[in-house]
Protein backbone atom coordinates (compact mmCIF):
# COMPACT_ATOMS: atom_id res chain seq x y z
CA UNK A 1 0.00 0.00 0.00
CA UNK A 2 1.15 3.53 -0.66
CA UNK A 3 1.90 5.91 2.17
CA UNK A 4 0.88 9.52 2.01
CA UNK A 5 3.49 12.18 2.72
CA UNK A 6 3.31 14.08 5.97
CA UNK A 7 4.43 17.54 6.92
CA UNK A 8 7.52 16.02 8.50
CA UNK A 9 9.10 15.06 5.15
CA UNK A 10 12.81 15.79 4.84
CA UNK A 11 13.71 19.04 3.04
CA UNK A 12 14.75 18.78 -0.59
CA UNK A 13 18.36 20.09 0.00
CA UNK A 14 18.95 17.37 2.58
CA UNK A 15 17.76 14.69 0.16
CA UNK A 16 19.96 16.06 -2.62
CA UNK A 17 22.91 15.99 -0.22
CA UNK A 18 22.21 12.34 0.47
CA UNK A 19 22.14 11.70 -3.27
CA UNK A 20 25.59 13.29 -3.62
CA UNK A 21 26.87 11.09 -0.81
CA UNK A 22 25.48 8.04 -2.58
CA UNK A 23 27.26 9.11 -5.77
CA UNK A 24 30.62 9.20 -4.01
CA UNK A 25 30.06 5.83 -2.35
CA UNK A 26 28.82 4.33 -5.62
CA UNK A 27 31.94 5.45 -7.50
CA UNK A 28 34.07 3.70 -4.93
CA UNK A 29 32.04 0.48 -4.90
CA UNK A 30 30.75 0.13 -8.50
CA UNK A 31 32.87 2.40 -10.68
CA UNK A 32 32.05 5.81 -12.17
CA UNK A 33 29.76 4.71 -15.03
CA UNK A 34 27.36 2.57 -12.99
CA UNK A 35 27.48 5.02 -10.08
CA UNK A 36 26.29 7.81 -12.39
CA UNK A 37 23.25 5.75 -13.41
CA UNK A 38 22.38 5.12 -9.77
CA UNK A 39 22.82 8.78 -8.89
CA UNK A 40 20.62 9.90 -11.78
CA UNK A 41 17.93 7.52 -10.59
CA UNK A 42 18.16 8.82 -7.01
CA UNK A 43 18.07 12.46 -8.04
CA UNK A 44 15.19 11.84 -10.45
CA UNK A 45 13.13 10.15 -7.76
CA UNK A 46 13.90 12.90 -5.25
CA UNK A 47 12.86 15.65 -7.65
CA UNK A 48 9.68 13.85 -8.55
CA UNK A 49 8.84 13.31 -4.88
CA UNK A 50 9.67 16.93 -4.18
CA UNK A 51 7.32 18.14 -6.87
CA UNK A 52 4.55 16.05 -5.37
CA UNK A 53 4.96 17.79 -2.01
CA UNK A 54 3.92 21.08 -3.58
CA UNK A 55 1.09 19.94 -5.83
CA UNK A 56 -2.50 19.25 -4.95
CA UNK A 57 -3.45 16.05 -6.72
CA UNK A 58 -6.82 15.42 -8.34
CA UNK A 59 -8.27 12.18 -7.03
CA UNK A 60 -8.74 9.53 -9.70
CA UNK A 61 -11.18 6.65 -9.18
CA UNK A 62 -9.43 3.91 -7.23
CA UNK A 63 -9.58 0.33 -8.52
CA UNK A 64 -8.25 -2.55 -6.44
CA UNK A 65 -7.54 -5.93 -8.09
CA UNK A 66 -6.87 -8.92 -5.82
CA UNK A 67 -5.71 -12.03 -7.61
CA UNK A 68 -5.84 -15.65 -6.53
CA UNK A 69 -5.42 -19.13 -7.98
CA UNK A 70 -3.62 -19.45 -11.34
CA UNK A 71 -5.12 -21.93 -13.84
CA UNK A 72 -3.38 -23.99 -16.52
CA UNK A 73 -4.02 -21.36 -19.20
CA UNK A 74 -2.23 -18.69 -17.17
CA UNK A 75 -5.34 -16.79 -16.09
CA UNK A 76 -6.13 -16.36 -12.43
CA UNK A 77 -9.12 -15.77 -10.23
CA UNK A 78 -9.56 -12.12 -9.39
CA UNK A 79 -11.72 -9.81 -7.34
CA UNK A 80 -12.27 -6.22 -8.42
CA UNK A 81 -12.92 -4.08 -5.35
CA UNK A 82 -14.55 -0.72 -5.99
CA UNK A 83 -15.96 1.49 -3.23
CA UNK A 84 -15.92 -1.43 -0.82
CA UNK A 85 -17.81 -3.89 -3.06
CA UNK A 86 -16.06 -6.96 -4.52
CA UNK A 87 -16.81 -8.35 -7.99
CA UNK A 88 -15.46 -11.81 -8.87
CA UNK A 89 -13.97 -12.79 -12.21
CA UNK A 90 -10.88 -14.00 -14.06
CA UNK A 91 -7.80 -11.98 -15.00
CA UNK A 92 -5.45 -12.79 -17.90
CA UNK A 93 -2.38 -10.98 -19.20
CA UNK A 94 -2.61 -9.90 -22.84
CA UNK A 95 -0.42 -7.94 -25.24
CA UNK A 96 2.63 -7.96 -22.99
CA UNK A 97 1.63 -5.86 -20.02
CA UNK A 98 -2.10 -5.28 -20.38
CA UNK A 99 -4.71 -7.22 -18.45
CA UNK A 100 -8.12 -8.51 -19.54
CA UNK A 101 -10.66 -8.92 -16.74
CA UNK A 102 -13.87 -10.85 -17.36
CA UNK A 103 -16.28 -10.45 -14.46
CA UNK A 104 -18.90 -12.98 -13.38
CA UNK A 105 -21.48 -10.24 -12.88
CA UNK A 106 -22.14 -6.68 -13.99
CA UNK A 107 -19.34 -4.27 -13.12
CA UNK A 108 -19.73 -0.92 -11.34
CA UNK A 109 -18.64 0.74 -14.60
CA UNK A 110 -21.91 0.86 -16.49
CA UNK A 111 -22.38 -2.89 -16.15
CA UNK A 112 -19.48 -3.66 -18.51
CA UNK A 113 -18.29 -7.22 -17.83
CA UNK A 114 -15.09 -7.38 -19.92
CA UNK A 115 -12.49 -4.71 -19.13
CA UNK A 116 -9.02 -4.18 -20.58
CA UNK A 117 -6.47 -2.58 -18.24
CA UNK A 118 -3.44 -0.85 -19.75
CA UNK A 119 -0.87 1.79 -18.79
CA UNK A 120 -1.55 5.06 -20.64
CA UNK A 121 1.51 6.78 -19.21
CA UNK A 122 2.92 7.73 -22.59
CA UNK A 123 1.69 11.20 -23.55
CA UNK A 124 0.41 9.92 -26.89
CA UNK A 125 -1.83 7.44 -25.06
CA UNK A 126 -3.23 10.11 -22.77
CA UNK A 127 -3.85 12.31 -25.81
CA UNK A 128 -5.65 9.38 -27.47
CA UNK A 129 -7.92 9.12 -24.44
CA UNK A 130 -8.73 12.83 -24.73
CA UNK A 131 -9.47 12.53 -28.44
CA UNK A 132 -11.87 9.63 -27.75
CA UNK A 133 -13.73 11.83 -25.28
CA UNK A 134 -14.08 14.43 -28.00
CA UNK A 135 -15.31 11.79 -30.48
CA UNK A 136 -18.17 11.01 -28.12
CA UNK A 137 -19.05 14.70 -27.91
CA UNK A 138 -19.14 14.85 -31.71
CA UNK A 139 -21.68 12.02 -31.85
CA UNK A 140 -19.39 9.10 -32.66
CA UNK A 141 -20.07 5.77 -30.95
CA UNK A 142 -17.09 5.11 -28.67
CA UNK A 143 -16.17 2.32 -26.28
CA UNK A 144 -16.07 3.55 -22.69
CA UNK A 145 -12.81 4.08 -20.86
CA UNK A 146 -11.59 5.77 -17.72
CA UNK A 147 -8.27 6.73 -16.18
CA UNK A 148 -7.90 5.22 -12.73
CA UNK A 149 -5.43 4.73 -9.92
CA UNK A 150 -4.81 0.98 -9.95
CA UNK A 151 -3.73 -1.22 -7.07
CA UNK A 152 -3.00 -4.92 -7.51
CA UNK A 153 -2.47 -7.26 -4.60
CA UNK A 154 -1.55 -4.41 -2.28
CA UNK A 155 0.88 -2.71 -4.69
CA UNK A 156 -0.06 0.72 -6.02
CA UNK A 157 0.68 0.63 -9.76
CA UNK A 158 -0.16 4.25 -10.48
CA UNK A 159 -2.05 5.65 -13.46
CA UNK A 160 -3.83 3.03 -15.57
CA UNK A 161 -6.81 2.97 -17.89
CA UNK A 162 -9.66 0.52 -18.06
CA UNK A 163 -11.38 0.22 -21.42
CA UNK A 164 -14.55 -1.48 -22.55
CA UNK A 165 -13.97 -4.37 -24.94
CA UNK A 166 -16.48 -3.88 -27.76
CA UNK A 167 -18.66 -6.97 -27.85
CA UNK A 168 -22.20 -8.25 -28.19
CA UNK A 169 -23.32 -6.37 -25.05
CA UNK A 170 -22.33 -2.95 -26.45
CA UNK A 171 -25.89 -1.73 -27.01
CA UNK A 172 -27.24 -3.45 -23.91
CA UNK A 173 -24.79 -1.48 -21.76
CA UNK A 174 -26.27 1.69 -23.25
CA UNK A 175 -29.88 0.55 -22.84
CA UNK A 176 -30.38 0.63 -26.62
CA UNK A 177 -31.28 -3.05 -26.89
CA UNK A 178 -32.27 -5.64 -24.33
CA UNK A 179 -30.32 -8.52 -25.86
CA UNK A 180 -26.96 -9.19 -27.54
CA UNK A 181 -26.05 -7.69 -30.89
CA UNK A 182 -23.77 -8.72 -33.74
CA UNK A 183 -20.31 -7.10 -33.80
CA UNK A 184 -17.82 -7.26 -36.67
CA UNK A 185 -14.17 -6.52 -35.84
CA UNK A 186 -11.41 -6.16 -38.42
CA UNK A 187 -8.16 -7.87 -37.43
CA UNK A 188 -6.00 -5.86 -39.85
CA UNK A 189 -5.43 -2.25 -40.82
CA UNK A 190 -7.21 -2.27 -44.21
CA UNK A 191 -10.87 -2.93 -43.39
CA UNK A 192 -12.26 -2.04 -46.82
CA UNK A 193 -9.92 -4.20 -48.88
CA UNK A 194 -11.23 -7.29 -50.65
CA UNK A 195 -9.11 -9.66 -48.56
CA UNK A 196 -9.76 -8.00 -45.18
CA UNK A 197 -10.51 -10.42 -42.35
CA UNK A 198 -13.36 -9.63 -39.98
CA UNK A 199 -14.11 -11.51 -36.76
CA UNK A 200 -17.83 -11.84 -35.93
CA UNK A 201 -19.42 -12.02 -32.50
CA UNK A 202 -23.03 -12.29 -31.42
CA UNK A 203 -26.18 -14.26 -32.23
CA UNK A 204 -25.82 -16.44 -35.34
CA UNK A 205 -28.72 -14.95 -37.26
CA UNK A 206 -27.59 -11.37 -36.69
CA UNK A 207 -23.96 -12.21 -37.50
CA UNK A 208 -24.90 -13.79 -40.83
CA UNK A 209 -27.04 -10.81 -41.86
CA UNK A 210 -24.36 -8.31 -40.80
CA UNK A 211 -21.63 -10.21 -42.62
CA UNK A 212 -23.69 -10.34 -45.82
CA UNK A 213 -24.19 -6.59 -45.57
CA UNK A 214 -20.45 -6.08 -45.02
CA UNK A 215 -19.62 -8.23 -48.06
CA UNK A 216 -21.96 -6.12 -50.20
CA UNK A 217 -20.41 -2.96 -48.77
CA UNK A 218 -16.84 -3.94 -49.65
CA UNK A 219 -17.88 -5.03 -53.14
CA UNK A 220 -19.65 -1.71 -53.68
CA UNK A 221 -16.62 0.29 -52.53
CA UNK A 222 -14.52 -1.42 -55.21
CA UNK A 223 -17.18 -1.24 -57.94
CA UNK A 224 -15.50 1.67 -59.68
CA UNK A 225 -17.40 1.05 -62.92
CA UNK A 226 -20.73 2.08 -61.33
CA UNK A 227 -21.95 5.69 -61.48
CA UNK A 228 -21.25 7.65 -58.27
CA UNK A 229 -24.93 8.39 -57.75
CA UNK A 230 -25.78 4.68 -57.76
CA UNK A 231 -22.89 3.86 -55.43
CA UNK A 232 -23.80 6.54 -52.89
CA UNK A 233 -27.49 5.58 -52.91
CA UNK A 234 -26.58 1.93 -52.40
CA UNK A 235 -24.07 2.75 -49.66
CA UNK A 236 -26.64 4.73 -47.71
CA UNK A 237 -28.82 1.61 -47.64
CA UNK A 238 -26.00 -0.52 -46.27
CA UNK A 239 -24.53 1.82 -43.63
CA UNK A 240 -25.54 4.66 -41.33
CA UNK A 241 -24.07 7.33 -43.61
CA UNK A 242 -24.47 10.16 -41.08
CA UNK A 243 -22.55 8.17 -38.45
CA UNK A 244 -19.68 7.53 -40.88
CA UNK A 245 -19.56 11.23 -41.76
CA UNK A 246 -19.31 12.19 -38.06
CA UNK A 247 -16.45 9.70 -37.78
CA UNK A 248 -14.78 11.29 -40.82
CA UNK A 249 -14.96 14.77 -39.21
CA UNK A 250 -13.30 13.40 -36.05
CA UNK A 251 -10.61 11.63 -38.10
CA UNK A 252 -9.74 14.85 -39.91
CA UNK A 253 -9.39 16.73 -36.64
CA UNK A 254 -7.49 14.14 -34.64
CA UNK A 255 -5.79 11.52 -36.83
CA UNK A 256 -3.46 13.64 -38.96
CA UNK A 257 -4.76 12.21 -42.23
CA UNK A 258 -5.20 8.65 -40.95
CA UNK A 259 -8.38 6.63 -40.89
CA UNK A 260 -9.74 4.70 -37.94
CA UNK A 261 -10.44 0.98 -38.11
CA UNK A 262 -13.80 0.78 -36.36
CA UNK A 263 -15.96 -2.09 -35.19
CA UNK A 264 -19.26 -2.41 -37.08
CA UNK A 265 -22.65 -3.00 -35.46
CA UNK A 266 -26.02 -3.28 -37.28
CA UNK A 267 -28.74 -0.88 -36.24
CA UNK A 268 -31.89 -2.34 -34.77
CA UNK A 269 -34.60 -2.52 -37.43
CA UNK A 270 -32.80 -1.21 -40.52
CA UNK A 271 -29.68 -3.36 -40.12
CA UNK A 272 -27.49 -0.52 -41.40
CA UNK A 273 -23.92 -0.81 -40.12
CA UNK A 274 -22.56 1.96 -37.92
CA UNK A 275 -18.95 2.43 -36.75
CA UNK A 276 -17.74 2.10 -33.16
CA UNK A 277 -14.33 3.37 -32.04
CA UNK A 278 -12.30 1.12 -29.78
CA UNK A 279 -10.74 2.58 -26.65
CA UNK A 280 -8.02 -0.07 -26.50
CA UNK A 281 -5.79 1.40 -29.14
CA UNK A 282 -5.52 3.32 -32.33
CA UNK A 283 -5.21 1.77 -35.75
CA UNK A 284 -5.32 3.75 -38.96
CA UNK A 285 -5.03 2.96 -42.64
CA UNK A 286 -3.68 5.02 -45.51
CA UNK A 287 -6.83 5.95 -47.44
CA UNK A 288 -4.80 6.52 -50.61
CA UNK A 289 -4.28 2.76 -50.84
CA UNK A 290 -7.82 1.61 -50.04
CA UNK A 291 -10.89 3.85 -50.46
CA UNK A 292 -13.28 4.09 -47.54
CA UNK A 293 -16.99 4.60 -47.11
CA UNK A 294 -16.97 8.38 -46.66
CA UNK A 295 -14.81 9.08 -49.71
CA UNK A 296 -17.60 7.70 -51.87
CA UNK A 297 -20.39 9.37 -49.88
CA UNK A 298 -18.77 12.78 -50.17
CA UNK A 299 -18.98 12.64 -53.96
CA UNK A 300 -22.72 13.17 -53.55
CA UNK A 301 -23.62 16.87 -53.02
CA UNK A 302 -26.27 15.91 -50.47
CA UNK A 303 -23.83 14.09 -48.20
CA UNK A 304 -21.16 16.71 -48.86
CA UNK A 305 -23.54 19.31 -47.43
CA UNK A 306 -24.20 17.08 -44.44
CA UNK A 307 -20.45 16.77 -43.91
CA UNK A 308 -19.92 20.56 -44.03
CA UNK A 309 -22.64 21.06 -41.43
CA UNK A 310 -21.10 18.39 -39.17
CA UNK A 311 -17.68 19.98 -39.56
CA UNK A 312 -19.04 23.42 -38.67
CA UNK A 313 -20.73 22.04 -35.54
CA UNK A 314 -17.46 20.36 -34.52
CA UNK A 315 -15.49 23.58 -34.95
CA UNK A 316 -17.96 25.51 -32.82
CA UNK A 317 -17.82 22.85 -30.13
CA UNK A 318 -14.02 22.72 -30.05
CA UNK A 319 -13.23 26.42 -30.45
CA UNK A 320 -16.17 28.60 -29.48
CA UNK A 321 -16.87 26.65 -26.29
CA UNK A 322 -13.19 25.91 -25.55
CA UNK A 323 -14.11 22.30 -24.84
CA UNK A 324 -10.80 20.94 -26.09
CA UNK A 325 -8.70 23.50 -24.21
CA UNK A 326 -10.57 22.64 -21.02
CA UNK A 327 -9.87 18.95 -21.58
CA UNK A 328 -6.17 19.67 -22.13
CA UNK A 329 -6.00 21.65 -18.89
CA UNK A 330 -7.77 18.89 -16.97
CA UNK A 331 -5.36 16.23 -18.20
CA UNK A 332 -2.13 18.15 -17.72
CA UNK A 333 -2.96 19.46 -14.25
CA UNK A 334 -5.09 16.68 -12.84
CA UNK A 335 -3.15 13.59 -13.93
CA UNK A 336 0.44 14.68 -13.44
CA UNK A 337 0.69 13.75 -9.73
CA UNK A 338 -0.60 10.24 -10.47
CA UNK A 339 1.82 9.74 -13.34
CA UNK A 340 4.65 10.97 -11.16
CA UNK A 341 3.99 8.18 -8.69
CA UNK A 342 4.49 5.67 -11.51
CA UNK A 343 8.23 6.06 -11.14
CA UNK A 344 9.43 3.37 -13.50
CA UNK A 345 7.56 4.98 -16.37
CA UNK A 346 8.65 8.49 -15.40
CA UNK A 347 12.36 7.76 -15.06
CA UNK A 348 12.87 5.48 -18.08
CA UNK A 349 16.29 4.34 -16.94
CA UNK A 350 18.47 1.83 -18.76
CA UNK A 351 21.48 -0.02 -17.40
CA UNK A 352 23.78 2.21 -19.45
CA UNK A 353 21.99 5.43 -18.65
CA UNK A 354 21.47 6.25 -22.33
CA UNK A 355 17.85 7.39 -21.95
CA UNK A 356 17.40 10.86 -20.40
CA UNK A 357 15.69 10.91 -17.02
CA UNK A 358 12.53 12.92 -16.66
CA UNK A 359 13.30 14.92 -13.56
CA UNK A 360 10.02 16.72 -12.99
CA UNK A 361 6.31 16.45 -13.41
CA UNK A 362 6.44 19.73 -15.34
CA UNK A 363 8.39 18.03 -18.14
CA UNK A 364 5.72 15.36 -18.38
CA UNK A 365 3.01 18.01 -18.46
CA UNK A 366 4.75 19.85 -21.28
CA UNK A 367 5.09 16.65 -23.30
CA UNK A 368 1.41 15.78 -22.80
CA UNK A 369 0.38 19.30 -23.73
CA UNK A 370 2.50 19.08 -26.88
CA UNK A 371 0.85 15.81 -27.87
CA UNK A 372 -2.62 17.15 -27.17
CA UNK A 373 -2.16 20.39 -29.07
CA UNK A 374 -0.80 18.41 -32.03
CA UNK A 375 -4.42 17.39 -32.58
CA UNK A 376 -5.85 20.88 -32.21
CA UNK A 377 -5.63 22.09 -35.78
CA UNK A 378 -8.64 24.37 -35.50
CA UNK A 379 -7.21 26.98 -33.15
CA UNK A 380 -4.17 27.76 -35.29
CA UNK A 381 -5.94 27.60 -38.62
CA UNK A 382 -4.08 24.59 -40.04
Amino acid sequence: MSRQRTSGARPLPVLLGLAALLLGAGMFLFGPAHALVLARASIGRILIDGSLQHRAGTALPRVDLRTGVVSDDGSRTCRLVHEGVAYGGRLAEVDGGSWSLELDSLSPFGGIRILRFSRPVEPSRVAWKASLDMAGMLGVAVARSELVSLEMDGVLLGLWQWAEVVGEDFERHRHLRSGPVAVLSCTGSTPWSIDAHWTPEGPDGQVEAAHERLTSLVSLIHATDLPDSLRTDSLSELVDAAAFIRLRVWEELFLDGGRAVPHLIPQAGSGRLYPVLSAEGRSSVDSTVTPDVTEILLRDPRWKGHYLQARERAEKLLVDRSVWSTRVLSLTQGLAPHVARDRDAMLRLTSLGSVPVRTSVREWEEEVRSQLHRFQHLTNGT
